[in-house]
């Protein structure tokens, strides 16, 4: 888990050890970090925000060199283009917004980890028009 919050680590760890067949095997708050740890740890999943100081979303490219086989699940903030599809062109498993409720991530996690690609359900609906 690569997220620059405390708190949201914390919670995300809340919520997968209660998840018997999920572990988190590293966490970290930046980028430097988060390229020792999978290093390191070789995790099935990396949950990456984008927003991470440096940026997060530069680092799925060097992610996907580095592991190749790895899940990456973007955790983030940003529910609108063109993060979403920036993601995705480079590379990214799955895409959940923050707002998501947290069975929703842990079918995600699920997901990717067996190699499907995943949307959280508010990025499937199409986008409400803005009012100028």
């Amino acid at each position: 888990m690569a997220d620059d919050h405390a708190i949201v680590r914390a919670g995300f760890r809340a919520l997968i050890e209660q998840e018997a067949d999920l572990e988190i095997v590293a966490e970290c708050g930046g980028i430097p970090e988060a390229r020792i740890a999978v290093q390191m740890a070789h995790p099935d999943v990396l949950v990456l925000d984008l927003s991470l100081p440096g940026g997060g979303l530069a680092l799925v490219p060097e992610m996907r060199e580095a592991l190749p086989g790895m899940a990456i699940l973007v955790l983030s903030m940003h529910d609108r283009e063109p993060w979403i599809s920036e993601a995705l062109r480079r590379g990214v498993t799955g895409y959940v917004t923050k707002g998501a409720a947290s069975d929703e991530l842990v079918a995600a996690l699920r997901a990717v980890a067996a190699g499907q690609p995943y949307l959280s359900s508010d990025l499937q609906q199409p986008a409400a028009p803005r009012r100028a």
